[in-house]
């Protein structure tokens, strides 16, 4: 079965959602249960996407020494 690499089926769809649905519903009975273990998950989720968005930009800095972060404007320059 042949299908285009960033389309996703409904099976892959659904574990998604379920996942998500999955951490929110984790994240707000940890918050029923204790303020500080909810604090700790949330700590550590932030921490995740600060990596994340860390490792995005690390591997784009050659996009955005070309220039192409001043087009979007994402870097600090003189914009045309």
């Amino acid at each position: 079965m042949s299908h285009e690499p960033n389309v996703l089926n409904l099976p892959e769809k659904l574990a998604y959602i379920g996942a998500v649905v999955g951490a929110t519903l984790g994240l707000y009975l940890s918050s029923l249960y204790s303020y500080l273990l909810f604090h700790s998950l949330i700590e550590v989720v932030t921490v995740a996407v600060a990596f994340a968005l860390f490792i995005l930009t690390w591997n784009t800095r050659e996009y955005l020494a070309n220039g192409l972060g001043r087009h979007f404007h994402l870097v600090k320059g003189e914009s045309q």
